[in-house]
């Protein structure tokens, strides 16, 4: 392959952030060139790669869990429970202070 279209395809890599490719034709570019000739093109690539390996945790982080149906299901099923026994509560509370007694 002659090194101008290896060169040019290492660029269109690197625009479309595939940086991986485009290092690996400019390293290939460089055996045919010598380094010198690509070293900052390698040497930019190398630093998008490791950007972007560094943001994936801090990504998958920030990213909330989604529970399961099982366990909104068990959540669902826990607050209706609470919301339940709270009402009865205030319905008790309530019907005390009615009757001009108060429970506390």
């Amino acid at each position: 392959m002659a090194t101008d279209t290896l060169i040019r395809r290492a660029a269109e890599h690197f625009q479309r952030q595939d940086y991986q490719q485009a290092l690996d034709l400019y390293r290939e570019a460089a055996t045919l060139l010598g380094e010198g000739q690509v070293r900052a093109n390698i040497q930019l690539c190398e630093r998008r790669l490791d950007t972007a390996a560094s943001m994936r945790p801090v990504e998958e982080a920030s990213r909330p869990a989604v529970p399961t149906v099982e366990e909104q299901l068990e959540q669902t099923q826990a607050r209706l429970e609470y919301y339940y026994q709270r009402y009865q509560e205030l319905k008790w509370e309530t019907a005390g202070l009615e009757n001009g007694r108060q429970k506390w």
